[in-house]
């Protein structure tokens, strides 16, 4: 693996701020059991079609492997709805992988290929801290309203900081 590649960092655009140089946030859109989520495009480290998964099938937090690494998966969909079966559909699960500061690979499993969004800087609103530490959707820092043909999408933009302190995430 191309050290160089591994160790850029992109900067993060700041979504406290709405900067007048920033119209577009770039969103990669995709689906947690019946929300929509998002994770900045600058986040995101690989998406690639699953392989196998080791684990406790009963466990949130399982492993895969992709070349010479092992990357730590997130069933954020187990961990939001314990108790909806979760089903893929054969050959349609991709993992969206995010690499921390220190270099550690975090995969989050999604059914379906994921799409990519610009979303406009002014439909993104914070989340209240109250509703952050209430629910467990706390795991998401923003909330974009993006208006679509037939009604409004509601897209509720991850804190990868969040998810990535495996610790907190755990606690929460």
């Amino acid at each position: 693996m191309n050290s160089a590649l591994t160790n850029f960092q992109f900067p993060l655009p700041n979504l406290s701020q709405k900067n007048t140089f920033q119209q577009n946030l770039k969103v990669i859109v995709f689906a947690i059991g019946s929300l929509n989520c998002g994770i900045n495009i600058f986040s995101i480290y690989k998406v690639v079609n699953s392989t196998r998964l080791y684990g406790d099938d009963n466990n949130w937090v399982s492993m895969m492997h992709i070349g010479d690494r092992e990357v730590t998966i997130l069933d954020l969909r187990r961990r939001l709805f314990p108790h909806e079966p979760v089903e893929f559909p054969s050959g349609q699960i991709y993992v969206i992988i995010l690499q921390n500061s220190q270099g550690d690979l975090y995969g989050i499993p999604v059914s379906g290929i994921p799409s990519l969004m610009d979303i406009a800087v002014e439909q993104v609103r914070v989340l209240p801290e109250s509703f952050r530490q209430a629910n467990a959707l706390g795991i998401a820092s923003h909330v974009a309203i993006v208006p679509q043909s037939s009604e409004s999408l509601t897209l509720f933009l991850l804190d990868v900081e969040f998810i990535l302190d495996l610790e907190q995430l755990l606690s929460a």
